[in-house]
């Protein structure tokens, strides 16, 4: 008798590193699985970072994206956009220091003051090309105040100096559709407070001799009730995997497609979007994304067949066990369930063990958590289904059967 209980208690033990080594195998099996699902996603939200999308106002033919009359309303909606980063916005003056008409403007000293919100709208210019510090570049970016930042030659050459009040007569340009035309706007006191590097040799076309802030020129054209437009807008998309809401709201603020066939034209009414290798990207991940999820249901019923199997398996060895339980008088599913407890703790063993092991590996408690409801629910639902299967057996036969 003593023989024959310890070659049970040995017999059990067996059975239970079965279930355990099985819970193991399948909860480092989905781990991987799970695991690579979330890379790849992740992937897509590091996307963004690594390809972001770039875009530029442009005329509806895609040939200028600066001088170009960008309306106010396409601004406002650029600005108020949750879709829409690092927005760079210009517009272009003329200035001579002195008050003088219009047709007289060849006899003076001319200046191009450009109104900007952000460096980036200068092309070339950088922060360290001005002498104020980061923080106060952000204030002056950021004020609609009288004040300008002046390239060094023209300092030099008026002998102005920081603090100085300098008046300048202000000359604004009037885009139609084919043509550019000036107007002069009156004389604009303005305070230096900065100087900027001469760069004018470093880039191509004409450099500003002077940076106004942009809210300063949107408040002197307001004072004047002349209409606003922006010289040049580009900007980096904030979220790309929202491509298609951004692009509805460009179209639904009336920016349109650059089109090859469209005339040239000075206003700035199409955008270009730099997006084709961030889809290219975006797509190849998602498409391996969505080939993972199409896996999962036929993940799930394999790991509820490996459970019914093991489980039926391991149930059937110990029929003898079950069928006593039975003939001394208790009830089916009494047995059933004390069985089905005991394989519940053997499972949950296991997948304590192996996800203690895929976490010293990977290291991502929400993949763990996830793999042992997965793991846990589809082989319990399968040994479940042995345990049944077994209990419609009669218990005298099954003792028989043993015999």
């Amino acid at each position: 008798m003593l023989h024959y209980i310890l070659c049970n208690m040995k017999r059990k033990k067996r059975r239970g590193m079965v279930t355990v080594g099985v819970s193991i195998f399948l909860v480092l099996l989905l781990n991987l699985y799970f695991e690579n699902i979330r890379s790849y996603r992740q992937q897509l939200e590091d996307l963004s970072k690594n390809i972001p999308v770039f875009c530029r106002v442009t005329d509806a033919s895609g040939s200028s994206d600066n001088d170009i009359a960008i309306p106010a309303e396409i601004v406002d909606v650029l600005q108020n956009s949750v879709y829409v980063k690092e927005l760079s916005l210009s517009h272009w003056l003329a200035a001579g220091i002195e008050d003088f008409p219009m047709e007289e403007w060849k006899a003076h000293t001319i200046y191009f003051p450009v109104g900007v919100n952000r460096v980036e709208a200068v092309p070339g210019m950088e922060a360290d090309n001005i002498s104020l510090s980061e923080e106060e570049q952000k204030e002056f970016f950021g004020t609609d105040e009288r004040v300008c930042i002046v390239d060094e030659s023209a300092m030099k050459e008026n002998e102005w100096e920081i603090g100085d009040v300098v008046p300048l007569n202000l000359i604004r340009y009037i885009y139609t559709t084919h043509e550019i035309r000036s107007e002069m706007m009156g004389v604009e006191e303005f305070k230096i407070i900065g100087t900027m590097d001469e760069m004018f040799a470093a880039t191509a076309g004409i450099y500003p001799d002077m940076l106004l802030p942009l809210g300063t020129v949107r408040d002197i054209l307001s004072r004047k009730q002349v209409p606003f437009t922006a010289n040049s807008a580009s900007f980096y998309v904030a979220d790309p995997l929202n491509l298609d809401a951004f692009k509805e709201e460009m179209k639904a603020a009336g920016m349109a497609e650059q089109s090859a066939d469209s005339m040239f034209s000075y206003t700035g009414n199409a955008l270009s979007v730099d997006d084709e290798m961030f889809v290219s990207f975006a797509n190849h991940l998602r498409q391996s994304i969505d080939i993972l999820n199409a896996f999962f249901p036929i993940i799930c019923a394999v790991v509820l067949i490996i459970g019914y199997v093991v489980s039926y398996l391991l149930c059937s060895s110990r029929q003898w066990e079950f069928a006593l339980f039975r003939a001394i008088g208790q009830h089916t599913h009494e047995v059933v369930r004390m069985f089905w407890t005991e394989q519940f703790f053997l499972a949950l063993a296991g997948n304590a063990a192996g996800s203690l092991a895929a976490l010293l590996f990977a290291g991502n408690l929400s993949v763990a958590l996830t793999v042992n409801g997965v793991v846990l629910v589809s082989y319990l639902i399968g040994c479940a289904a042995a345990l049944w299967r077994m209990g419609r057996r009669n218990a005298m036969q099954l003792l028989f059967m043993q015999n």
